[in-house]
């Protein structure tokens, strides 16, 4: 198995090991409980399937996931397993935010509702790099870290050409972070409007 090969598998046996530790409620566990959920995690993904192992199966279904969809999994892998908050909501929000804003950059214009497309700033030049860097900086000034170390760990794979492809965009967001950046933020934002909709009580009329 080449060394390409072998982050994409580590990408897909983390993610169904992230997957089972918030099923598995690991919250809500013990230390030693979190470690047996972790373990039923990594099982589930070298389960036998014919000539593959369930992980492999996967990304015959899902394809590959991205570095920086890597990198959020393997930091919430850690969270769930250390039991600790390793950031805050709101760097979360902001990250989705960033992710679902470059799939609508990337995705539609790529499907050729545009005649420019995007997807071919990722092979090189500034014009992908130059905002990602202005991005990384304004979130550091911040202290959204999260941000910040995704990002870096996105083009710094790219720079090592971690992955098969050569096209910085695909170490950035693929489908899968996509849907979910959309999905959690529709429903944040649905509660955060339901609130602010809430009726408050009328103030109490002297007699």
């Amino acid at each position: 198995m080449d060394s390409e090969s072998i982050v994409v598998y580590f990408a897909l046996i983390i993610a169904i090991v992230a997957v089972t530790l918030r099923v598995g409620h690991a919250r809500k566990r013990t230390p030693i409980q979190r470690i047996v959920l972790a373990a039923i995690g990594l099982a589930i993904a070298y389960f036998p399937l014919g000539a593959l192992h369930f992980a492999g199966y996967l990304r015959g279904l899902v394809g590959d996931l991205s570095i920086l969809t890597t990198a959020v999994v393997l930091v919430f892998l850690l969270s769930e397993l250390l039991d600790t908050n390793l950031y805050k909501t709101i760097e979360e929000t902001q990250l989705l935010s960033v992710v679902l804003v470059m799939a609508i950059v990337l995705y539609p214009m790529a499907l050729g509702l545009s005649s420019f497309d995007p997807y071919t700033l990722g092979y090189g030049g500034l014009w992908l790099v130059g905002p990602l860097l202005v991005l990384v900086i304004v979130a550091w000034y911040w202290e959204y870290y999260l941000i910040v170390g995704c990002l870096v760990t996105a083009v710094g794979a790219h720079a090592l050409d971690v992955l098969e492809s050569r096209n910085l965009w695909d170490y950035l967001v693929d489908p899968w972070i996509a849907s979910i950046a959309l999905v959690l933020l529709t429903s944040r934002a649905s509660v955060a409007y339901g609130k602010w909709r809430k009726p408050r009580g009328l103030p109490a009329t002297k007699e």
